[in-house]
């Protein structure tokens, strides 16, 4: 029994150590400056870790608890998530009162009801609905372009269609628009000729025909 109340009293010693300057600390969050603020804030910090600590050590649930919460509240101001205000301030003041009442009287710190502390203090942290983002809009995917054929001989190509050979060129042979009287001159006119009309056949085979055998026709 002695050695309890002894760990009690050093614990309340180590507490009372940590809390020394506390209240000046948390006041000074609101006036601190961007380069001091977060030193600062982790300053109340490690205070209230060392505390709830020592408390969980010795089985003093309440007071780890409530140190918990403060460490919460602590580390949403430092990551810039909760705004510094008076109410904030006013709030963080309370708990460390509470919390160095309770290591002031230890050895009944385990039935303190600490209902009320919590509830005000969890009210101050965002809501997990405060903290989300909302998702980008899912887009449809963009169409694939089909690589444009330029058209070829007068024809239009569709986009992605294979384009359709042009027609071959056939040679154009003018015919005499008076047939000479000589069966000798259409034969050699004709073999010369016909060679370089192609496939298909020009519309002029016929009259080419006609025309060497006319004066055959003639005669009879």
């Amino acid at each position: 029994m002695a050695e309890d109340e002894k760990l009690f009293e050093l614990f309340t010693e180590s507490c009372l150590e940590q809390l020394r300057g506390i209240e000046a600390a948390v006041l000074d969050l609101e006036t601190a400056g961007a380069s001091a603020f977060r030193t600062k804030v982790e300053a109340v910090f490690r205070a209230a870790h060392t505390i709830k600590g020592d408390a969980g050590a010795l089985g003093l649930p309440p007071l780890s608890t409530l140190c918990h919460a403060v460490e919460s509240v602590l580390a949403a101001t430092r990551d810039g998530v909760l705004p510094v205000t008076p109410g904030l301030i006013g709030e963080l003041l309370a708990a460390f009162d509470a919390i160095k009442d309770m290591a002031v009287h230890a050895t009944t710190a385990q039935t303190r009801d600490i209902a009320p502390a919590l509830a005000r203090l969890t009210a101050l942290l965002p809501t997990a609905a405060d903290q989300a983002t909302p998702a980008p809009p899912i887009l449809p995917p963009a169409p694939t372009p089909h690589p444009e054929t330029p058209p070829t001989s007068g024809q239009e190509c569709l986009p992605g269609a294979t384009p359709r050979p042009a027609k071959p060129t056939t040679a154009s042979v003018p015919c005499p628009s008076r047939p000479p009287n000589s069966i000798s001159w259409w034969t050699g006119w004709a073999n010369s000729a016909l060679p370089r009309l192609g496939s298909p056949p020009c519309p002029c085979v016929g009259a080419i025909w006609s025309c060497v055998t006319w004066p055959k026709r003639s005669s009879g």
